[in-house]
């Protein structure tokens, strides 16, 4: 891709979009039947545009001339292309590998159309009025094969389809030339012979288009379609029923014609009228209305469409690719003649671009009201437009698609008769009396201000981008509106115009005007605003050749005042001014092409070396990007340079523009940097990852990486005040098995203050990735799956959960990574909480599940366990210091000390967004409680129920004898911990462990409570029973002791973690002391 960028490292500076297009005419737009692209100039690029996909690739002229036409092959693998300027070239290109092949010098003063023969090996070449040469060229040979001289202005021109006959039109011209005289035996170029065509009476016309299908088709801008036939006789013609024609495109079956005020009709191959076509929008729409593809048929008495002055029919894949004079350009699908639709369209600038803002960066004292990527720009057709390139970008109420421009979000119209929309000639009276000229966004993403070629200041809230207020300010053009971004004082807004005068507005005042400053003796070019910590400097830079620093103490009625140890004065004159990030130097761009910096305290130059490659012309404008490393300058040779800035190594430079350009910015995301230029043509620009790396490492270094920069930990949500959000998460409510299973997925480990810190910041939810898409998906690998965790449980709960005590601490070591929010899934805890019966064991009371690895449990082990929450200083958990006193979270002001530890983090971090409440916990402690207490009211009552049938059979039945059938009792008694049961109380009750589950089931359908002893039981087994039971309910107290002990555990862990929090609260505030 030569001329797109310099290398700069491993890395190379590459074009990315090209928002605009400079098509004059139909020579000018072309399309490859082949694939369906198709391509037109934007600047000095070949634009080649996939409808299918949206995506764009470049062929860059180098030589820095406006491409004046295009056209493909007709196998699509070759593109030629023809410019103007002075010794004007005809250049043929490699589609494919965007590399010149040929080149061609026969002209002297521009190129008016192109076009390759349908046998591919000549290229035809047609000069402009005042070169009025046609020649033709062998590309493969290189060699120029005839030549010829033209009388009329040429226009257009169109091969037949043998090849043999190239037919030109124009003003009182149409001309047939006959490419089969051009051979000649040596290798000299010879006189091309052509006749011309028989127009009888429409002699008088002036043919503006011509194309080739069964016949040769001219089209006259009076509204004529003309057929001509072998004889080169005007056979027959009809009228387009337009008030003016200017293109025509035919194919097989069909003949497009375009006309004036969006018309564009259909006919078939005898001139019988098929159809209309679609209008497109009309001049003033309003894109910001709710999208509706009615707009586009939409048309009333007084709405007025731009002209199509360009057409091209692709009737392999039935689409028509129209431009119309406002450089708007629709893809319609033609499939179906009766239904035409709309496959995307794009709305550009009509006229020279002036202006470029973008839109501050999100940090967490700003928060602009569009969305993260916008930018604004203004031009000399009077409107305002502003520009997101995301295409992933979330709408709100304030930033919405619309179905005329996908990358353009709204439209101010100034002018409201939309005079200079159509791209009509500028007549010189009229010249400096219209058109936008500068626009300033204020710190906070608000406001936008802009100013005109007549001295009127207009403000618009970017919410609803209604005008707030008009302000007559200056008697000449405005050169630059800049808005203050002071941390303290008063927020200012300051003008500069030709009429050398300098107006200072207070914005909190309804922008009324504060103080007007006319120091400068002539046209002030540029305004920046600074401060120090007692006093707010204003900056200014003028055509005079003299910087002025001027000082204002920070009060609402501050008045500046010039400093005469700051008045510099230079030998250049002085376009622009920039100041880097520190607020300490400032550079200039001067008329030499140097860069000169200054040091803002001393007024004393520190630095001066060259920002631009070339010898000509001067530096315009420059930029230094949010780091302050670089620096971006464009020279008026239409060429952009990056620099370093400390050093001033010119790192690339980049070509592209054909006109001067106006402005140049680096993106908040610190990846593109965006260029206008008077060509009308906005370039988006992609930087090396390599720089882009080294911008963010010094930002995060200063603290002031804006969130549009940062890896995967954005997104843009709607809903708020300031129409987006950060959405935090907001985490299910708690249960105890939710609890139980956290605690048991991540054990008790040593855990440092900087985890604890990493796991304090919120967490956002990504619903739908931006421009930083392809940053975030290594971001997202690195983010734990689960929130927070208090601490682990101790060992003896974790045998119950079937873990190997002996190989869990192992493993913490190397953990696995989790496959969900809830990582281990425990069915054995799960049936302990719910009270489900499991598998019978040996050994075990019946309807117990013996998980494996299961051993028994003492009171010694559970006090043990307990002592490490106990006594947080002999604790594993790491970072907490024993200087830090725990907060008693019993008292009220230990509370409100707790959430403030907290909040004072992250203020957008509740507790309950992020850990466990003291609420939960409690709540998760009655809640043990509870269930404790029912099941000891549970073996109360069966108890008592039990007592009462055995007094009352022992008073009806004798002892009976032996050899009865025993009967084992089933209790449904729900438990929780059945291990502690039976080892508290020392008894073992045999079990039938032949029995299955199914049989267990069934036994306890048949046998209840109720029905007591069965006959023949004696009463030594009726008193062993009542033993049994005793000792099960004295088990079920000891159960629910160790249920308290749990609680009781739960919440010194409580304690635990509010040590860690105010720990982290304390290095927090030491780190923002330093």
């Amino acid at each position: 891709m030569p001329g797109a960028g310099a290398f700069l490292h491993s890395g190379k500076v590459t074009l990315e979009r090209v928002i605009g297009l400079t098509v004059s005419t139909n020579a000018t737009l072309t399309c490859d039947l082949n694939t369906g692209t198709i391509a037109y100039p934007a600047g000095c690029v070949v634009v080649i545009f996939n409808p299918r996909s949206n995506k764009q690739s470049y062929i860059f002229n180098t030589c820095r001339k406006t491409i004046t036409a295009v056209a493909f092959s007709h196998d699509g693998k070759h593109l030629v292309t023809g410019e103007c300027g002075n010794q004007p070239a005809v250049r043929v290109w490699d589609v494919a590998e965007k590399t010149q092949v040929a080149e061609f010098h026969g002209h002297k003063f521009g190129i008016v159309c192109v076009k390759f023969s349908p046998a591919e090996n000549y290229v035809v070449s047609i000069g402009s009025e005042h070169d009025k040469m046609v020649n033709v060229w062998n590309w493969k040979k290189k060699i120029q094969v005839a030549s010829n001289k033209i009388i009329s202005k040429v226009n257009s021109m169109a091969f037949s389809k043998d090849g043999s006959i190239l037919v030109t039109v124009g003003h009182r011209h149409v001309k047939f030339w006959y490419l089969k005289d051009t051979k000649s035996k040596i290798n000299q170029t010879v006189p091309l012979q052509g006749s011309s065509g028989i127009l009888r009476s429409h002699l008088d016309n002036f043919y503006c288009d011509v194309s080739c299908g069964h016949a040769v088709y001219t089209i006259t801008q009076s509204g004529l379609l003309c057929q001509f036939n072998e004889k080169r006789e005007l056979e027959k013609f009809v009228e387009v029923q337009a008030t003016a024609a200017y293109c025509i495109s035919a194919g097989k079956d069909y003949i497009y014609v375009g006309c004036a005020n969006g018309v564009v009709r259909m006919f078939d191959a005898n001139l019988q009228y098929v159809a209309t076509m679609p209008h497109p929008h009309w001049l003033g729409v309003d894109v910001a209305l709710p999208p509706n593809h009615s707009h586009l048929t939409f048309q009333t008495e007084d709405a007025r469409f731009p002209d199509t002055i360009a057409i091209s029919y692709d009737d392999v894949h039935r689409k028509v690719a129209c431009v119309y004079k406002d450089h708007s350009l629709y893809v319609w699908d033609v499939h179906d003649v009766m239904k035409v639709g709309k496959i995307c369209s794009f709305l550009y600038h009509s006229s020279g671009i002036w202006g470029l803002e973008m839109n501050p960066g999100t940090t967490k004292e700003v928060r602009p009201i569009l969305q993260s990527g916008s930018f604004m720009t203004c031009s000399s057709d009077d409107t305002i437009r502003i520009w997101n390139l995301d295409p992933h970008m979330v709408e709100t109420e304030c930033s919405k698609r619309n179905v005329y421009s996908n990358e353009m979000l709204k439209i101010v119209y100034v002018d409201p008769m939309h005079t200079f929309l159509r791209d009509v000639p500028r007549k010189p009276a009229d010249e400096g009396k219209s058109g936008m000229r500068c626009i300033g966004i204020s710190a906070d993403g608000r406001h936008l201000a802009s100013g005109d070629r007549i001295g009127n200041i207009r403000v618009h809230d970017l919410t609803n981008m209604e005008e707030i207020i008009k302000i007559e300010a200056h008697d000449q053009e405005i050169l630059c509106v800049q808005y203050s971004n002071l941390i303290a004082g008063p927020k200012l807004m300051a003008s500069g115009s030709r009429d050398r005068l300098i107006h200072v507005f207070n914005v909190d005042q309804s922008y009324n005007l504060m103080q007007t400053l006319a120091d400068h003796s002539s046209s002030v070019t540029a305004i920046k605003f600074t401060e120090n910590e007692e006093k707010i400097k204003l900056l200014s830079s003028s055509t005079d050749k003299s910087v002025l620093f001027r000082e204002a103490h920070k009060t609402p009625e501050c008045q500046f005042e010039i400093s005469k140890q700051q008045h510099v004065v230079v030998t250049n004159t002085l376009y622009d001014i920039d100041i880097e990030p520190t607020q300490k130097h400032m550079a200039t761009a001067c008329q030499d092409r140097n860069i000169r910096v200054y040091n803002i305290e001393s007024g004393k130059q520190t630095q001066c070396y060259k920002g631009a490659v070339g010898t000509e012309g001067v530096l315009l404008k420059l930029h230094i990007d949010p780091s302050g490393q670089y620096v971006v300058t464009c020279c008026l040779d239409k060429s952009l340079c990056l620099l370093d800035f400390k050093s001033g190594e010119i790192l690339a430079t980049m070509i592209g523009h054909s006109e001067k350009i106006n402005g140049v910015k680096f993106m908040p995301d610190l990846k593109r940097l965006v260029s206008v230029s008077s060509d009308g043509c906005i370039f988006v620009w992609r930087l090396p990852p390599e720089l882009t790396e080294s911008m963010r490492g010094r930002l995060e270094e200063l603290g002031r990486l804006p969130f549009e920069a940062i890896k995967g930990e954005i997104n843009r949500n709607q809903g708020s005040s300031w129409c987006r959000t950060y959405q935090i998460a907001d985490p299910a409510p708690l249960s105890l098995e939710k609890v139980l299973e956290e605690a048991v997925r991540r054990p008790g480990k040593e855990m440092d203050t900087a985890k604890i810190q990493e796991e304090l910041e919120p967490q956002v939810h990504e619903e739908s990735p931006g421009i930083q898409t392809e940053v975030q998906a290594p971001r997202k690998e690195e983010l734990p799956d689960f929130n927070s965790t208090i601490t682990g449980l101790p060992d003896w709960v974790q045998a119950k959960m079937g873990r190997d005590i002996s190989t869990s601490r192992e493993s913490d070591h190397h953990p696995q990574p989790p496959s969900g929010r809830w990582a281990v899934n425990n069915d054995s805890l799960k049936s302990w909480i719910s009270g489900r019966k499991g598998p019978c064991v040996e050994g075990e009371p019946r309807g117990y599940y013996k998980p494996p690895g299961e051993e028994t449990l003492s009171v010694e082990d559970v006090e043990n366990d307990v002592k490490q929450v106990e006594n947080p200083e002999d604790s594993t958990v790491s970072g907490n210091d024993p200087s830090v006193e725990p907060i008693d979270t019993d008292t009220e002001e230990g509370k409100s000390e707790n959430e403030e530890s907290l909040t004072s983090i992250n203020p957008r971090v509740s507790l309950s967004s992020k850990f466990w409440s003291k609420s939960q916990l409690e709540n998760i402690s009655k809640m043990t409680m509870q269930i404790c207490m029912q099941q000891q009211d549970l073996l109360n009552i069966k108890q008592d129920k039990m007592q009462e049938n055995l007094t009352q059979e022992n008073e009806e039945t004798k002892e009976s004898s032996s050899g009865t059938k025993e009967k084992e009792i089933m209790l449904d008694l729900p438990c929780i911990f059945p291990q502690e049961i039976s080892s508290l109380s020392g008894h073992q009750p045999n079990v039938a462990s032949e029995k299955n589950l199914e049989d267990i089931q069934k036994e306890k359908e048949d046998c209840t409570l109720t029905q007591g002893i069965q006959e023949g039981d004696d009463s030594s087994l009726r008193r062993e029973m009542v033993n049994t039971l005793k000792e099960l309910l004295e088990a079920t107290r000891q159960n629910g002791r160790l249920l308290m002990t749990l609680d009781s555990s739960i919440k010194k862990n409580t304690m635990v973690l509010q040590n860690l929090v105010d720990l982290n609260r304390a290095k927090r505030r030491e780190e923002e002391s330093c």
